[in-house]
Protein backbone atom coordinates (compact mmCIF):
# COMPACT_ATOMS: atom_id res chain seq x y z
CA UNK A 1 0.00 0.00 0.00
CA UNK A 2 2.82 2.40 0.88
CA UNK A 3 4.50 1.72 -2.48
CA UNK A 4 1.34 2.59 -4.35
CA UNK A 5 0.98 5.82 -2.38
CA UNK A 6 4.63 6.74 -3.05
CA UNK A 7 4.20 6.01 -6.78
CA UNK A 8 1.03 8.09 -6.97
CA UNK A 9 2.62 11.02 -5.16
CA UNK A 10 5.75 10.78 -7.31
CA UNK A 11 3.64 10.79 -10.45
CA UNK A 12 1.70 13.78 -9.22
CA UNK A 13 4.90 15.71 -8.46
CA UNK A 14 6.35 14.93 -11.87
CA UNK A 15 3.12 15.98 -13.58
CA UNK A 16 3.01 19.25 -11.66
CA UNK A 17 6.64 20.06 -12.39
CA UNK A 18 6.53 19.19 -16.07
CA UNK A 19 4.83 22.52 -16.80
CA UNK A 20 3.10 23.77 -19.88
CA UNK A 21 4.94 23.06 -23.15
CA UNK A 22 6.48 26.19 -24.61
CA UNK A 23 4.47 27.43 -27.63
CA UNK A 24 6.52 27.78 -30.80
CA UNK A 25 5.40 31.39 -31.27
CA UNK A 26 5.63 32.38 -27.60
CA UNK A 27 5.42 36.11 -26.99
CA UNK A 28 8.21 37.57 -24.90
CA UNK A 29 7.40 38.83 -21.42
CA UNK A 30 7.93 42.38 -22.69
CA UNK A 31 5.45 41.85 -25.53
CA UNK A 32 2.93 40.35 -23.13
CA UNK A 33 3.36 43.26 -20.71
CA UNK A 34 2.82 45.80 -23.49
CA UNK A 35 -0.39 44.11 -24.64
CA UNK A 36 -1.69 43.65 -21.08
CA UNK A 37 -1.09 47.36 -20.40
CA UNK A 38 -2.92 48.38 -23.58
CA UNK A 39 -5.81 46.06 -22.77
CA UNK A 40 -6.07 47.64 -19.31
CA UNK A 41 -6.08 51.15 -20.73
CA UNK A 42 -8.85 50.45 -23.21
CA UNK A 43 -10.83 48.40 -20.73
CA UNK A 44 -10.86 51.31 -18.29
CA UNK A 45 -11.54 53.86 -20.99
CA UNK A 46 -14.63 52.09 -22.25
CA UNK A 47 -15.77 50.50 -18.99
CA UNK A 48 -18.71 52.87 -18.61
CA UNK A 49 -19.73 52.76 -22.28
CA UNK A 50 -22.70 50.41 -22.66
CA UNK A 51 -22.02 50.05 -26.41
CA UNK A 52 -18.42 49.00 -25.82
CA UNK A 53 -17.50 45.83 -27.68
CA UNK A 54 -14.48 44.50 -25.80
CA UNK A 55 -13.90 41.73 -28.35
CA UNK A 56 -13.47 44.25 -31.19
CA UNK A 57 -11.20 46.50 -29.11
CA UNK A 58 -9.09 43.56 -27.91
CA UNK A 59 -8.84 42.23 -31.47
CA UNK A 60 -7.71 45.65 -32.71
CA UNK A 61 -5.02 45.86 -30.01
CA UNK A 62 -3.70 42.42 -30.95
CA UNK A 63 -3.81 43.30 -34.65
CA UNK A 64 -1.95 46.57 -34.01
CA UNK A 65 0.79 44.54 -32.31
CA UNK A 66 0.84 41.85 -35.05
CA UNK A 67 -0.33 39.19 -32.61
CA UNK A 68 -3.00 36.60 -33.29
CA UNK A 69 -5.59 35.73 -30.67
CA UNK A 70 -4.33 32.15 -30.73
CA UNK A 71 -0.75 33.31 -30.11
CA UNK A 72 -1.81 35.60 -27.26
CA UNK A 73 -3.92 32.91 -25.58
CA UNK A 74 -1.18 30.27 -25.89
CA UNK A 75 1.44 32.64 -24.48
CA UNK A 76 -0.83 33.77 -21.66
CA UNK A 77 -1.64 30.17 -20.70
CA UNK A 78 2.06 29.27 -20.80
CA UNK A 79 3.08 32.14 -18.52
CA UNK A 80 0.09 31.59 -16.24
CA UNK A 81 1.49 28.21 -15.16
CA UNK A 82 4.43 29.92 -13.45
CA UNK A 83 3.36 32.52 -10.87
CA UNK A 84 6.75 34.26 -11.02
CA UNK A 85 6.49 34.74 -14.79
CA UNK A 86 2.96 36.11 -14.72
CA UNK A 87 3.84 38.41 -11.80
CA UNK A 88 6.83 39.72 -13.76
CA UNK A 89 4.57 40.44 -16.74
CA UNK A 90 2.03 42.23 -14.55
CA UNK A 91 4.80 44.26 -12.88
CA UNK A 92 6.13 45.32 -16.29
CA UNK A 93 2.61 46.19 -17.45
CA UNK A 94 2.14 48.28 -14.32
CA UNK A 95 5.35 50.21 -15.07
CA UNK A 96 4.11 50.87 -18.62
CA UNK A 97 0.80 52.13 -17.24
CA UNK A 98 2.54 54.38 -14.72
CA UNK A 99 4.68 55.93 -17.46
CA UNK A 100 1.54 56.71 -19.47
CA UNK A 101 -0.52 57.87 -16.50
CA UNK A 102 1.54 58.80 -13.43
CA UNK A 103 -1.63 59.61 -11.45
CA UNK A 104 -2.36 55.89 -11.35
CA UNK A 105 0.38 55.44 -8.77
CA UNK A 106 -1.93 56.49 -5.92
CA UNK A 107 -4.66 54.15 -7.13
CA UNK A 108 -2.19 51.26 -7.23
CA UNK A 109 -0.82 52.07 -3.78
CA UNK A 110 -4.33 52.14 -2.32
CA UNK A 111 -5.20 48.87 -4.02
CA UNK A 112 -2.06 47.25 -2.62
CA UNK A 113 -2.88 48.48 0.89
CA UNK A 114 -6.38 47.01 0.66
CA UNK A 115 -4.94 43.75 -0.64
CA UNK A 116 -2.45 43.56 2.25
CA UNK A 117 -5.19 44.23 4.80
CA UNK A 118 -7.34 41.47 3.26
CA UNK A 119 -4.43 39.03 3.33
CA UNK A 120 -3.72 39.76 6.99
CA UNK A 121 -7.27 39.07 8.12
Amino acid sequence: MNRILVLLLSGLLIACNSGEPKPKDLLSKDQMAKVVAELCIYDQRYNSDMNYDSYKVNASILKKNNISLKQYKASFEYYLHDPDNIQEIYDKAQKILLKKAPKLENVIKNRNKISQISNNE
